[in-house]
C-alpha cells in the first residue's frame, strides 16, 4: 500500500489512482529498471507494460526513458508487470 503523500502529487496529466512511472536500461545492473512511487525495481528478466507509455529525452543519462501513468508495478519471476 502506498502512503498518502503520493496521493497528493500534483501533475496536470495525473489520473485518479495512478502514479508516474518510468523505465530504462541499467547498464551497470545489465537489466531493465522500473521507477515507481519513489522506489527503483530491477527487472532482470524484462518487463511487460500494460498501460500507455511515451518516450522522454533527458539531457543527462539515462538519455531515453519510457514514462507513463500506472496504478501498480508487480515483480513476478524477475519480470516487471506495469499495470
Amino acid at each position: 500500500m502506498l502512503s498518502n503523500r503520493y496521493k497528493f502529487y500534483k501533475d496536470p496529466g495525473r489520473q485518479e489512482g495512478k502514479w508516474r512511472f518510468f523505465y530504462h536500461y541499467n547498464k551497470k545492473a545489465r537489466c531493465m529498471t522500473v521507477h515507481f512511487a519513489n522506489a527503483c525495481h530491477l527487472a532482470p528478466s524484462g518487463l511487460k507494460c500494460y498501460v500507455p507509455a511515451e518516450s522522454k529525452v533527458n539531457k543527462r543519462q539515462p538519455y531515453i526513458v519510457m514514462q507513463g501513468w500506472a496504478s501498480e508495478v508487480r515483480i513476478k519471476n524477475g519480470v516487471a508487470h506495469i499495470l
